[in-house]
C-alpha cells in the first residue's frame, strides 16, 4: 500500500514489525499497516492520504503543499 503522510507516524504489529514514515512524504507500507489504531486515525484527521493512482499521488502531494 502506497500511502503519503503529512506527519512521521510509527506503526507497528502484533508480530513485532514497525515501519515509521517521515513528514510530508510518500511511503510503501505493509497491508497489515490499515489495522493499526494510528493508522486509522491518521486516516480520519487527513494526516494520511491512501494512494492507489499517480493522479492521487499528484493529488495529495498538491494538497500538502498548501
Amino acid at each position: 500500500m502506497r500511502i503519503f503522510t503529512k506527519k512521521s507516524f510509527a506503526f507497528k504489529n502484533n508480530s513485532g514489525d514497525s515501519v515509521v514514515t517521515r513528514p510530508l512524504d510518500f511511503a510503501d507500507v505493509p497491508d497489515w499497516v490499515a489495522n493499526d489504531l494510528i493508522f486509522t486515525w491518521g486516516v480520519a484527521d487527513g494526516d494520511i492520504t491512501v494512494t492507489e493512482s499517480p493522479k492521487q499521488e499528484k493529488a495529495a502531494g498538491k494538497a500538502a503543499s498548501k
